[in-house]
C-alpha cells in the first residue's frame, strides 16, 4: 500500500490548465485567482445592487397595478363620472332655465306647434 499525503498543503504542487469558461459573460471561477472572502464580498455587493433593482421594479408594478385596477373599475368611473356630469349640468349655463315653470312652458310651447302643424301647416 503506498502511503497518500491526506494534507493538501503537504502534497507537490501541481498546476492544471485554466478550464476554458462556458460563455465569455460568465467567468471561470476555480477559487485560485481570487479567495474565497474576496468572492463572498462580491456576491454580497451584486446581491444588493439586485435587490436595490428589485424593489424599484417592485415600486414600479405596484404603481402600474393600481393605475390599471382604477382603470378597470368601470362601476366606480361611472358613479364618479356621473357625479360630475350631474354637478356640471347643475351648475352649468343652463341652470336658469331647470326651473318647473321654464319646463311647463318649453312644453306648452312644443304642444302648440305639433298642434299647428297637425291642423294644416299653421295658415
Amino acid at each position: 500500500m503506498t502511503d497518500l499525503p491526506t494534507d493538501p498543503a503537504s502534497a507537490p504542487a501541481q498546476r492544471r490548465p485554466a478550464p476554458a469558461p462556458i460563455a465569455p459573460d460568465r467567468p471561470v471561477v476555480d477559487g485560485t485567482a481570487t479567495s474565497s472572502d474576496q468572492l463572498r464580498a462580491e456576491v454580497e455587493q451584486e446581491s444588493g445592487e439586485c435587490r436595490a433593482q428589485v424593489e424599484e421594479l417592485r415600486e414600479e408594478i405596484a404603481g402600474t397595478a393600481t393605475e390599471l385596477m382604477t382603470r378597470l373599475n368601470v362601476p366606480a368611473r361611472v358613479g364618479a363620472n356621473g357625479r360630475a356630469s350631474l354637478a356640471r349640468f347643475r351648475h352649468g349655463p343652463w341652470g336658469a332655465l331647470r326651473s318647473p315653470a321654464v319646463a311647463v312652458g318649453a312644453a306648452l310651447l312644443v304642444l302648440t306647434v305639433v298642434r299647428r302643424l297637425r291642423r294644416g301647416g299653421g295658415r
